[in-house]
């Protein structure tokens, strides 16, 4: 939902898109999978499911999603696994071509498991720093115009995650999972993030939305949902909004010095913390402050 903020970027909208975060997530994949030396089927699939990891997400995404989920019960998992299954209609073509070239199954155990496996490639998707943080944590910086003070680089944290011989390299990993804990407490959970998240989940408590809308792309959704679209780029405080009790999840993300091990050097807690949002009605448009209780 930031997406539509009148609040100034530095990126154009053309490389905020998840099609552009799906590429880059890709990319990734073929890099380390090329220096896995992975047979070559295993490496086409490896890459699908890298494409295909977001493919789920509705316009507006994690900003919509709380409503949408309680309204019909499936987020953007379920919503992807449905479209490579083939189970929607109007885009069952993803699937069919998955079905001729592809190992389907390969693909929905890659993008679905929780194991760690560097033969099968599943560490790639579910391991703490993974293909997917990885790029989504330095297009956070790159938002902000943040990553020319960190100076991030996706293949050496890749390659420090996965491609070592005794040991990864720690300083790289760790500045990585710091910068995370940054983008958490900075972009996410402050009004930066949370205020557009708040005004979309809030539209999708008060009006309907049909379930083929799910499957529809950002253009219907402007010309559908005018108002939710005027609301946020003009940062417009609706009343039900103002003085609400809205519940957050936090993050903190944290290092455990003295272990060596990644899997275990790198932990995070997330709690839920209640926020009232407060309006001092100065001006129709002006953000609301979140305060913590």
């Amino acid at each position: 939902a930031i997406d539509h903020s009148e609040t100034q970027y530095i990126l154009s909208k053309e490389k905020r898109t998840r099609y552009e975060h799906s590429l880059y997530v890709a990319a990734l994949a073929f890099y380390i999978s090329k220096k896995r030396k992975y047979k070559e089927d295993n490496i086409r699939n490896i890459v699908a499911a890298a494409l295909l990891h977001d493919i789920g997400h509705l316009p507006l995404s994690h900003s919509a999603e709380p409503s949408i989920k309680k309204k019909f019960g499936i987020g953007h998992h379920e919503l992807g696994e449905k479209i490579i299954c083939g189970e929607i209609k109007s885009i069952k073509n993803i699937s069919m071509v998955l079905e001729s070239y592809f190992d389907k199954n390969y693909i929905l155990y890659l993008l679905n498991t929780k194991n760690k496996n560097k033969d099968d490639g599943s560490d790639l998707f579910s391991s703490k720093i993974n293909i997917d943080t990885i790029d989504g944590i330095i297009r956070c910086l790159e938002y902000k115009n943040l990553n020319s003070i960190n100076s991030l680089n996706r293949l050496n944290i890749a390659e420090s995650s996965f491609i070592y011989d005794e040991e990864p390299n720690i300083g790289v990993l760790d500045n990585f999972w710091k910068t995370k804990d940054f983008v958490y407490k900075n972009m996410i959970n402050n009004n930066f993030g949370i205020i557009p998240d708040k005004i979309s989940e809030f539209y999708f408590i008060e009006h309907e939305i049909k379930e083929e809308m799910l499957f529809s792309c950002e253009i219907k959704w402007k010309k559908k949902f005018k108002e939710l679209f005027f609301r946020l780029r003009n940062n417009e405080i609706k009343d039900e909004l103002v003085n609400k009790k809205i519940k957050i999840t936090a993050r903190e993300y944290f290092i455990k010095q003295k272990e060596r091990n990644i899997l275990e050097r790198y932990l995070n807690t997330k709690k839920t913390e209640t926020r009232i949002a407060i309006s001092n009605n100065r001006t129709k448009n002006e953000q609301l402050d979140l305060f913590k209780i």
